[in-house]
């Protein structure tokens, strides 16, 4: 192959399209306790109809990204026994060797006709495929970079896919289009604000992607592919979905495995808990860390085939680096390059996880029971800089063990990036959690403003005109909002309450809007001051919309009243924060510390107030 092994590994490894290139059916999945009485373990079992007949099976994978990948199948009944793909990856000069085996083992013979359309399943599969990938690779490295990156394999793959746009059944299915329905979806989504570069490049997305790709769409995703902004993306995907071209779907993504567990197509869909069937356990929700907004292709326009033959493969796991099978009450050395970064390791059928404290050169040894999981020094070291792990099963049962990249995370849009995108709000006004219902947000920046000298504005120069302003004013703070990825979630009289998912961008925010009110009403005698809180939220329907409530909130508008004109005024925890103390130092900004009584707090609070333009009206821009 013409690519390093990194990148070549990503392809060779998705064992979900090799399955479903030699032919085998899409798989359902099932749970069920198997094992003697005393030492059942619940397990997914896959089940399909094959062309030996109807067949049940336990998927099992190790691995190590980048080198080898070793998949298979351990049949439950049937003829087959054990089916899989191993495939072994070395650099070479201009690129990497790859040697896949194929095979199939039964308990005895099988029919010959059998027999033969699994051997030519096979072959066929394997050239087809191997053949592709050796053509996409070659074309690759004509267009792009293969230089391997930070990022986990399969998602320098997906971008290089979504750049390359390669044909051919090796890399998918298309499902028929129906162009009329098209043509008038899309006629609707062209008085979007949306780019028409991207606009287009979305409506053409739908005739010529893959049915793979069009099942979860993550718009973040597709912005590093498109070289596009994400919240650009984001916005064109909610008019998209608006104009009937997509569909917007809430997913839950269990915190343990890491995996989309559930989606509802609205947020009064949601309950105070997911559960992850794979895990078997529940577990709260968090708009602020493991709720996402995907997107998939509307069925009136697309229809999708079954997709899912092989659930566990590290397609859809970039996460893990390696992984590892020990048979019962066994030992497993293994050594392996992991770079610098926070790992963890997770057993499959225990369901157990724990931090995996790695060095170059470490030796650790990892100790399954049937209660614990338990990580330790080794005694020696790992040749080189590698790091080298005694796995120890002392179950009854074969396991496997995951290592997996705790700071990579995926280009998801989570629930509290789509309420910082304000056409969120005008467009999907009717999106809001069921009435009763709360739906937690882990982290959230809350915004308050008001506006001083706005009541004798009123008597000054009439009601008509000192109207105007107010609404020139609540244009000035949209704008400002929206130009560092917040929104504008409600006015209230002449004041404004709005959200950020981060705080740089909330103090920038403010910055600007203070700074725009002094340039264009101080001779009005009309002067901003603000209040920002970072913390814990809950989102509630209220007057049939989404809106935000909880201590965050209170304390935003707290810390505004305690601001004059011209000031923004925050806790001397957020006033810590890296981003923002860099802009007050790059600023030179006047901070000036006090402490404060806060309505609803027992005790006094250390407070800044940043004065974002000078006494005599010197904006600082």
């Amino acid at each position: 192959m013409p690519a390093p092994p990194e990148l070549v590994w990503g392809l060779v490894a998705d064992t979900n399209r090799w399955d479903r290139i030699v032919g085998m059916n899409p798989t359902d999945y099932r749970y069920r306790m198997l094992g003697a009485e005393s030492e059942q373990v619940r397990a997914r079992i896959g089940h399909a109809y094959q062309s030996w007949g109807e067949a049940e099976w336990l998927e099992r994978g190790e691995w190590v990204e980048g080198q080898f990948i070793h998949a298979l199948r351990r049949y439950l009944a049937g003829p087959i026994r054990e089916s899989g793909i191993r495939a072994e990856l070395q650099s070479v000069p201009g690129g990497s060797r790859v040697s896949v085996t194929v095979y199939a083992e039964a308990d005895k013979p099988l029919d010959s006709r059998v027999e033969g359309r699994l051997i030519q399943a096979f072959e066929q599969g394997l050239k087809l495929y191997i053949d592709a990938l050796a053509r996409l690779f070659m074309r690759a490295r004509m267009k792009v970079s293969l230089e391997p990156g930070p990022e986990p394999a399969v998602i320098q793959l997906r971008h290089l896919l979504g750049q390359l746009e390669p044909d051919g059944s090796a890399f998918g299915l298309r499902g028929l289009v129906l162009d009329k329905e098209l043509q008038l979806r899309a006629q609707r989504f062209a008085s979007a604000p949306v780019k028409p570069e991207l606009r287009e490049r979305m409506v053409r997305f739908i005739q010529e992607a893959f049915d793979d790709e069009l099942r979860q769409i993550r718009p973040f995703e597709l912005a590093s592919t498109w070289d596009f902004e994400r919240r650009e993306v984001l916005q064109a995907f909610l008019h998209a979905a608006r104009a009937g071209l997509y569909e917007l779907q809430w997913q839950l993504d269990c915190p343990m495995c890491r995996e989309g567990v559930q989606e509802v197509p609205n947020l009064d869909g949601l309950k105070r808990e997911g559960y992850c069937v794979d895990c078997d356990r529940s577990f709260g929700l968090d708009f602020a860390s493991n709720v996402e907004a995907i997107f998939r292709v509307s069925p009136a326009i697309r229809m999708l085939a079954p997709g899912t033959y092989s659930a566990g493969s590290p397609w859809f796991r970039p996460h893990v680096r390696a992984n590892f099978i020990v048979a019962p009450h066994s030992r497993r050395e293994v050594s392996l390059e992991l770079p610098d970064s926070a790992y963890a390791l997770r057993t499959a059928m225990l369901r157990y996880r724990t931090a995996l404290p790695v060095k170059p050169g470490a030796r650790l040894q990892v100790t399954l029971g049937p209660q614990t999981l338990a990580v330790a020094p080794a005694e020696g070291t790992a040749e080189g800089s590698g790091v080298s792990l005694l796995l120890v099963n002392d179950t009854p049962r074969e396991e496997e063990f995951a290592i997996e990249r705790v700071d990579w995370l995926p280009e998801a849009a989570l629930g509290k990036d789509v309420l910082a995108v304000p056409d969120f709000h005008s467009l999907f006004s009717a999106e809001a959690p069921a009435v009763g219902m709360e739906l937690s947000i882990g982290s959230m920046v809350v915004l308050f403003t008001d506006l001083t000298g706005s009541t004798s504005l009123y008597e000054q120069i009439g009601d008509a005109r000192a109207f105007a302003l107010i609404e020139q004013h609540f244009q000035t703070v949209a704008r400002a909002v929206a130009s560092h990825e917040g929104a504008v979630l409600k006015t209230m009289g002449d004041a404004v309450m709005a959200a950020f998912p981060r705080a740089g961008q909330a103090f920038a925010a403010a910055l600007q809007m203070v700074r725009e009110t002094e340039q264009l009403h101080s001779h009005h005698g009309l002067r901003l001051k603000v209040g920002l809180h970072e913390g814990p939220c809950l989102a509630v329907r209220a007057n049939q919309r989404l809106d935000l409530f909880g201590s965050t909130v209170n304390l935003a508008a707290r810390l505004q009243g305690k601001a004059r004109g011209g000031q923004v005024v925050l806790l001397e925890s957020l006033f810590q924060h890296p981003e923002i103390a860099e802009r007050i130092r790059e600023e030179r900004l006047d901070a000036t510390r006090f402490e404060a009584e806060l309505r609803g707090v027992t005790e006094r609070q250390a407070c800044v107030a940043v004065t974002a333009v000078g006494a005599g009206g010197s904006s600082g821009l």
